[in-house]
């Protein structure tokens, strides 16, 4: 299962509050062509979810939460801001 640390979870709240501050929004991991993409979105039946405190701010279906199964999201710091990041476990 991923793991989703309390910073990465911060984050993404803080990203929902700029882009869609309806309670209702959350951010989703899907997959492109060569690469996962982060898109609003909401909670689906049968969705993996991960909360920042009470927020949910995550939503993974099955087949990407199963891809994801032995990641960690994370947050390092760049030049331009703090930037999720993936790390196998």
């Amino acid at each position: 299962m991923l793991t989703v640390s309390s910073q990465a979870a911060a984050r993404m709240e803080l990203l929902l509050q700029d882009k869609a501050p309806a309670d209702n929004v959350v951010l989703r991991i899907t997959r492109g062509k060569n690469r996962l993409c982060l898109r609003l979105s909401h909670i689906r039946p049968g969705d993996q979810t991960f909360a920042n405190g009470e927020r949910p701010v995550l939503a993974l279906d099955k087949r990407v939460g199963s891809a994801l199964a032995r990641r960690h999201l994370g947050v390092r710091q760049t030049d331009s801001g703090p930037r999720l990041t993936f790390k196998s476990q």
